[in-house]
């Protein structure tokens, strides 16, 4: 995100920082809050909605895993 300064200020970049740091502090209600944020300007199509009920099921799950676990 840091690369492309005329990204960082951007709707979808602070959508990536929140549901990053939700998921990394197990937050769901957070992350729900993100979700329903970026909602209001984007139609979510059926793979973004399978994507986030994954996230937010393993969030849920309490596993102790991290965003960083996934790059």
């Amino acid at each position: 995100m840091d690369e492309d300064p005329t990204f960082s200020d951007t709707r979808e970049s602070n959508f990536l920082k929140e549901v990053i740091q939700a998921f990394n502090d197990k937050k769901v209600e957070t992350f729900r809050m993100a979700t329903t944020k970026l909602k209001q300007y984007n139609d979510f199509d059926k793979w973004r909605v399978h994507m986030f009920t994954k996230v937010m099921n393993k969030i849920e799950s309490n596993n102790s895993v991290s965003v960083e676990s996934y790059i």
